[in-house]
């Protein structure tokens, strides 16, 4: 079965003063691996949250898959398809901010 590696950190703007891309920082950065669970299966949920003084969530998907963030993430698909969530392309690094007390929720595309 495919992971999520999900790693918590905090970021700031890159040196130039313009906001090109942020970068983590590597000292205080905690990380799991979550199993993505097939389409049919239903969700799978992270057990790392951000604490304060984070500000990003990196993710790097073994499979396509959809990963919510948030307080409740949810990545299930709504009745009428549609998805609170990132559709997360397979070896990729994906950096998404993220808020104190924001988890990870993840499902095969």
């Amino acid at each position: 079965m495919a992971t999520l590696i999900a790693t918590f950190s905090r970021a700031f703007p890159n040196v130039h003063a313009n906001q090109v891309v942020d970068v983590a920082v590597g000292a205080g950065a905690r990380s799991e691996t979550i199993e993505i669970p097939g389409s049919t299966e239903g969700q799978a949920a992270g057990a790392l949250a951000a604490i304060a003084g984070d500000t990003i969530v990196v993710l790097l998907a073994g499979a396509d898959c959809w990963v919510a963030v948030g307080p409740t993430p949810d990545a299930d698909a709504l009745t009428d398809g549609s998805r609170a969530a990132w559709p997360v392309p397979a070896g990729t690094p994906y950096p998404l901010l993220v808020a104190t007390g924001d988890s990870i929720a993840v499902v095969e595309r």
